[in-house]
C-alpha cells in the first residue's frame, strides 16, 4: 500500500522505496524513515539499522503490531528511533532530492519536520485479485491461495506475483514464482491436449 501523501509520487523510486533489501545499500551512512508498525516494518528497520546511520520508525498507533521479539529488538537497537502515534503528512524535497518528511503527532496534533534521506513504506500490501475473486479461493486478506507450483483452487488457474499468497513479497520472488506457475500451467495444458 502507499501512504497517499503529497510528495510520495514525486519521489517514488528517488527517495521513497518499498524494498529495504533492494534500496537499503543506497542509503549507507544516511538517515532513513521506516513507516509501519507490523512485522515487515520492524524487520526492515532492523535490516536497515545495519547499513544506515539512523532509522526513524514511525507508526500511527501508540504501540507496534509486530511480534514481541521484533518489537523488543527494535526498542533495544540504538540505531532505531521510535515515533509512535505519528503519521506522515508530506514527503519533502528540494531540487528533485528527498530532504525530509512532515510528521503530525496524533496525540496533540503538533507537526515537526524530520530531515531524512530516504523513506521506506511498509504499511501493508493490497491484494490485486479482483479479476479472479469469483473464480478461486482467496485468503482472508484477499490473496489467491496457491500451492507451491502456483496452482489455485480452480483447476488450470495459476497465480504468481502480488496477487498470490506467499511470504516474501519482492520482485525477484514474484519472478521466480511466475516461472514456476508458467512451467506448471504449460504442463497442465500439455496433459489436457494429449
Amino acid at each position: 500500500k502507499k501512504l497517499g501523501v503529497p510528495g510520495e509520487a514525486e519521489f517514488a523510486g528517488r527517495g521513497v522505496s518499498w524494498c529495504a533489501t533492494c534500496d537499503g545499500p543506497l542509503y549507507r551512512d544516511k538517515v532513513v524513515l521506516v513507516v509501519g508498525g507490523g512485522d515487515s516494518a520492524t524487520q526492515e528497520a532492523l535490516y536497515l539499522s545495519k547499513i544506515v546511520k539512523e532509522v526513524h520508525l514511525i507508526h500511527r498507533r501508540d504501540e507496534l503490531r509486530a511480534t514481541e521479539c521484533l518489537q523488543e529488538q527494535c526498542f533495544l537497537n540504538p540505531q532505531i528511533i521510535m515515533h509512535l502515534s505519528h503519521v506522515v503528512e508530506e514527503i519533502l524535497g528540494e531540487g528533485g532530492r528527498l530532504t525530509g518528511v512532515k510528521l503530525r503527532s496524533k496525540t496533540d496534533d503538533s507537526e515537526m519536520i524530520l530531515p531524512v534521506d530516504g523513506v521506506f513504506e511498509f504499511v501493508g500490501i493490497e491484494a490485486q485479485s479482483a479479476l479472479v475473486a469469483d473464480l478461486c479461493e482467496l485468503t482472508e486478506t484477499g490473496f489467491v491461495k496457491v500451492d507451491r507450483n502456483g496452482l489455485s483452487s480452480q483447476p488450470g488457474l495459476y497465480a504468481a506475483g502480488d496477487v498470490a499468497d506467499y511470504e516474501l513479497k519482492q520482485v525477484v520472488t514474484a519472478c521466480a514464482r511466475g516461472a514456476f506457475a508458467v512451467h506448471h500451467a504449460l504442463q497442465y495444458l500439455d496433459n489436457r491436449i494429449c
